[in-house]
């Protein structure tokens, strides 16, 4: 199953990745909520936590701001490794050949491995009047991983605007949001075993007494070993890129019917496309590259959210009572697609994964070539009553029902309900000469979440 939490951006949902659409900087808060009386008003999708990430809003007047920051990654602890006379000793205390010892004294994880650095460079303008705001945003996150020759840079644009009208009852507020995304990453899969699978694994395992380069200058390695790797060669000739484009728009529209009454319809729209490829050359010395002459894959996918909220919202004090209660109707539909293909067997190493067609046919597998297309579509109907009595005694409730496409024939409906009373102990007179507590809240509450995300239905 799917374990990842939902997250909700100023209305918008989406899942973790979704974080890497907006500037660190501009969010204002993130509140987690894990107990199932809280996530269960997001019905099927809240079993796993829900993160309610709000962004930051405009002040009065007009405004630009700069921030930037930067950080360095450095491995603070790994694995105690042999030197060259270190292993000599052992390998021959256990009767492994000496013509194993290639008189070299290399130390693989050091080589593989740099501090890396983070930069943040965020770049904003505001500003509000009585009835307009503005908030726009340009950001860059620029990486340059532990592992040599691995990087991401990360390009953020966001522009908030809201305005008001009808003497205020009106409020319209527009949010678009683009991402680009670029990842020049080190080879996931190398080995076929798992404690090959990748490069850190192959640099501890690797003999401190192998040598880089031959002496003709050709990466070294020993043909008596099984699946013999030079792990500096496969980090410095294997390509594995991605690009990733995201683009989402959203509108909010407010208005206020009577006093306490309020009606407000919100849809988003969030568009991802990604492509990869990824190139294993034989200089990379990766035992299937060799075997097969080269091998080239390239992949692209393809999502499409939409959303639609429609509420009623009405809220009224009485006294020492405040009430308020929402009723919800929400539409999602999502699409997922894509595709990929692979080939090997190629005469050079020129075109890389921008040529599939340069390789050998002959050569072609299962699996090569493959697609998927996904389609869900989710209708929700939401109550919700909150009742206080002096701010200090609190009780909630609400009824979630989702219908949804992946659902089982017979089961096409989940029913999501929760309650949740709570105490804030802090607020009683008693509490006022006390300086042990700044908040002491004292809450109990029930629910019922789902997951739909694992299920697919296959178009």
């Amino acid at each position: 199953g799917n374990n990842n939490p939902l997250v909700v951006i100023d209305g918008v949902q989406g899942d973790v990745g979704f974080l890497n659409q907006i500037p660190p900087t501009e969010i204002q808060s993130i509140e987690v909520l894990k107990d199932a009386s809280a996530t269960a008003i997001y019905g099927s999708r809240g079993a796993s936590g829900v993160l309610i990430v709000t962004m930051k809003k405009s002040r009065s007047g007009t405004s630009i701001e700069y921030n930037a920051n930067s950080s360095v990654d450095v491995v603070t602890r790994q694995l105690e490794m042999l030197s060259a006379a270190e292993w000599s000793r052992e390998a021959a205390a256990r009767g492994i050949p000496a013509s194993s010892n290639f008189g070299a004294d290399t130390d693989w994880f050091g080589l593989l491995t740099r501090n890396g650095t983070t930069q943040n460079h965020t770049l904003t303008l505001g500003g509000s009047s009585d009835n307009f705001s503005y908030r726009a945003s340009l950001g860059m996150v620029l990486q340059n991983g532990i592992v040599i020759n691995s990087d991401n840079q990360r390009f953020i644009g966001r522009i908030e605007a809201t305005q008001k009208a009808l003497d205020n009852k009106l409020s319209i507020t527009m949010t678009l949001n683009g991402t680009n995304s670029q990842n020049n990453g080190s080879p996931g899969s190398i080995g076929r075993a798992a404690f090959t699978s990748n490069l850190i694994s192959n640099a501890y395992i690797s003999r401190p007494t192998d040598p880089v380069y031959k002496a003709d200058g050709s990466y070294f390695t020993d043909p008596n070993l099984f699946q013999p790797l030079n792990v500096l060669a496969a980090a410095n000739s294997i390509i594995s890129e991605s690009e990733t484009n995201r683009l989402l728009g959203s509108m909010r529209i407010n208005y206020k019917i009577i006093s306490g009454l309020s009606a407000e319809v919100f849809g988003s729209w969030q568009k991802t496309n990604g492509t990869s490829g990824n190139y294993t050359p034989a200089i990379s010395t990766v035992a299937a590259a060799i075997d097969q002459k080269g091998y080239a894959s390239v992949g692209n996918n393809n999502s499409d959210y939409k959303l639609m909220d429609f509420q009623l919202n009405y809220s009224k004090d009485f006294g020492d009572h405040h009430f308020d209660a929402a009723a919800v109707y929400e539409w999602q539909a999502q699409m997922d697609s894509g595709s990929g293909s692979a080939a090997r067997g190629f005469v050079n190493d020129l075109a890389t994964y921008n040529n599939l067609g340069l390789g050998d046919f002959s050569k072609v597998q299962a699996g090569d070539y493959s697609s998927y297309r996904n389609q869900r579509r989710t209708v929700s109907v939401l109550g919700r009553v909150n009742y206080s009595y002096k701010d200090r005694y609190l009780l909630t409730a609400n009824f979630r029902r989702d219908g949804a496409t992946v659902f089982g024939a017979n089961h096409k409906w989940g029913n999501f309900p929760s309650a949740s009373v709570a105490w804030k102990i802090d607020q009683e007179p008693f509490m006022k000469n006390q300086n042990i507590f700044t908040v002491l809240k004292l809450r109990g509450g029930f629910g019922i979440t789902g997951n739909q995300q694992p299920l697919n239905v296959l178009q």
